[in-house]
């Protein structure tokens, strides 16, 4: 069993932050071949027609509500890839996509224990992400 456990299934949210010229350039860069054509396409049936292809039996999909951090002269602007849209993907394809809650530890973006009880522990997502060091004081 094959489980891409951080995958990014080309629809509007993660096309907004990922951008597909930039994650193409950066393949480039680092010796990619080629980038997901599904994912320049925004296509998701495409991207689960890939991961066919490549063999690959789960993809996990995280919901994403980091605030912006800056970091010196680094700037990471905020994402929002609402957990709703992460259901929506998991519910359109309950045999590929396994959904986890994108959670807010710094209740900036929502209340996280609230939104875990929501999407996780009274809702269908199977998990959560955090990442911690995108938390506000």
């Amino acid at each position: 069993m094959i489980i891409d456990f951080r995958a990014r299934p080309p629809t509007a949210a993660f096309n907004a932050y990922f951008q597909p010229e930039l994650v193409a350039a950066f393949g480039k860069r680092m010796g990619a071949k080629s980038v997901s054509q599904a994912y320049l396409d925004g296509s998701v049936e495409g991207f689960i027609a890939e991961m066919a292809l490549a063999g690959v039996d789960y993809a996990v999909a995280l919901g994403r509500n980091s605030p912006a951090v800056v970091s010196g002269d680094l700037t990471l602007p905020a994402c929002a890839i609402p957990n709703e849209e992460i259901v929506d993907l998991q519910t359109g394809h309950p045999d590929q996509i396994i959904g986890f809650a994108g959670i807010d530890v710094s209740d900036h973006l929502h209340n996280a224990l609230e939104e875990i009880d929501t999407f996780v522990v009274g809702g269908p997502l199977k998990g959560v992400f955090l990442e911690p060091q995108r938390a506000l004081d």
